[in-house]
């Protein structure tokens, strides 16, 4: 899974990402700022996006976007893994970012499936 969240930050304007348990565990990460604590700080934004989405009676996230002042946030949901994070420069390709995180996670998918 390193391998793949390497791959990720080979992309254009992203500059670490991480992939999270449900309880805010970093599973393996590629990121340079203090990863527990983003960590931590994503599990509770999904959490609460999950329950906001839970009152409106859809089924689940598959990703969400954060933007504050100086760069952007993604998180992608990857059923039984748990959440690809992207930490990103402010100004991205927003659409690219989304298709590698895509892609990325089917490939964390593929590997967590085949152990």
């Amino acid at each position: 899974m390193k391998k793949v969240l390497q791959e990720l930050g080979e992309v254009e304007g992203i500059v670490g990402s991480l992939i999270v348990d449900a309880d805010g565990i970093p599973i393996v990460e590629c990121l340079d700022a203090d990863s527990e604590l983003v960590a931590a700080t994503c599990v509770q934004i999904v959490n609460s996006v999950r329950d906001a989405l839970a009152k409106l009676e859809e089924d689940r996230l598959v990703q969400a976007l954060i933007e504050p002042a100086e760069g952007k946030i993604f998180l992608r949901e990857i059923p039984d893994v748990g959440t690809l994070v992207a930490v990103s420069e402010k100004n991205v390709n927003v659409g690219l970012i989304r298709l590698a995180l895509s892609s990325a996670s089917e490939k964390i998918r593929a590997y967590r499936e085949a152990l």
